[in-house]
């Protein structure tokens, strides 16, 4: 038994090294969540991975540059997921987007999600934009839905 858990401990160790020195992120189509941890964990899109604001940078890298990407936050008032994608964009990523609408129009579309979804601003107003659009820099619920039917992850 003793052997059995010294085992375990190994390979627990080993794979933490794996993950911090290697690309960590699938390599098909990724959805990120700029959102701190605690609102990530309250409702996020499912099949969407964690990377808080503040380490996007580090996130970047880690994961190949031709890799779709696409960022979101909470909502059309938060700013967070345009300057991740501009942050992207910048260091060479060649297909980035933001998801403007945020976990609030995702939740409020009824598209799935994972976390119990108690925190305020998901049944909160969240007005598309007139000028919102579709385009190379920006990805609509609906489309983004598609994509992710499209990969494998909903």
């Amino acid at each position: 038994m003793k052997r059995l858990g010294i085992l375990l401990a190994s390979l627990s160790v080993i794979l933490l090294g794996c993950a911090v020195g290697k690309t960590i992120y699938n390599d098909s189509y990724l959805v990120i969540n700029v959102l701190d941890k605690k609102l990530f964990l309250d409702c996020h899109i499912k099949g969407s991975v964690s990377v808080p604001f503040d380490l996007v940078d580090d996130f970047a890298t880690k994961v190949d540059k031709n890799v779709p990407v696409v960022f979101y936050c909470s909502n059309y008032s938060c700013t967070a997921s345009g300057i991740a994608r501009d942050r992207l964009k910048a260091l060479g990523f060649t297909d980035v987007k933001a998801y403007e609408g945020g976990i609030a129009e995702w939740y409020q579309l009824g598209f799935p999600t994972e976390g119990p979804a108690q925190s305020g601003y998901l049944t909160g107003e969240n007005e598309r934009p007139l000028d919102y659009w579709d385009d190379a820099d920006h990805i609509t619920a609906e489309t983004l839905h598609q994509h992710m039917v499209d990969y494998g992850l909903l």
